[in-house]
């Protein structure tokens, strides 16, 4: 939803040409992220995400989930949505350096590519990680993140859930499987159609050893 609003704004914005906008609408979430943040003001983007992304109610079969002892969260939604219906309310940001007690005497929920809450306080933002570049940068200035996702990735097993694993730059750089590994973790990942051929391919990058399918969201 998202990526189509930026794509609607950014044709809005741009006098493109047919093949540009057929081009557009062929980028990855990451590419019209970029042509976006350029495109439209600060003060449209910043409506947006305030309208969308706070004050977030999640149903009550997610927050029973929630509610399982989980060591910690990760999330890639910038949304307050977990810290708001579950016990995960100590927000880690993503690009600075972290403590690494505050996993132990805290509720973390681990915001790796931004919190809304952030993103519209402070003028110097930093905890967005949307665009190619910001990718990027992040390979850099969320090291301490990625080192733990990392380590995770090795010592614990992985449960993806509302992840399409499409454009992640920076999870692929931790989670990409060495060959040489001896580990014995399971990684699994959880959809709502089988895999095709390119799918486990693209999952294999990923170290997905298990596929969980299911007839929709909402039954995960």
């Amino acid at each position: 939803e998202y990526r189509q609003y930026m794509i609607g704004e950014v044709i809005s914005n741009l006098n493109l040409s047919k093949d540009d906008v057929k081009a557009l609408e062929r980028d990855s979430f990451s590419g019209v992220s970029e042509i976006y943040h350029e495109s439209v003001s600060k003060a449209t983007q910043r409506s947006y995400l305030l309208g969308k992304f706070t004050n977030v109610c999640i149903e009550e079969r997610k927050k029973s989930f929630l509610a399982l002892p989980w060591p910690y969260i990760y999330t890639l939604n910038i949304d307050d949505g977990i810290e708001h219906g579950s016990e995960y309310k100590h927000v880690i940001y993503s690009n600075r350096p972290v403590d690494e007690h505050v996993f132990d005497e805290n509720h973390c929920v681990i915001k790796l590519h931004g919190d809304i809450s952030e993103m519209l306080a402070y003028l110097d933002t930093q905890s967005e990680v949307f665009s190619q570049e910001q990718y990027i940068d992040s390979l850099n200035k969320n090291i301490s993140l990625l080192k733990r996702l990392k380590h995770d990735s090795i010592f614990h097993n992985l449960l993806f859930i509302g992840c399409s694993l499409e454009d992640e730059i920076d999870l692929l750089t931790c989670l990409n499987c060495d060959k040489d590994s001896k580990t014995i973790t399971s990684r699994y990942f959880l959809t709502i159609k089988a895999p095709s051929a390119l799918d486990k391919i693209k999952y294999k990058k990923y170290g997905i050893t298990h596929c969980v399918i299911f007839d929709s969201y909402e039954s995960m």
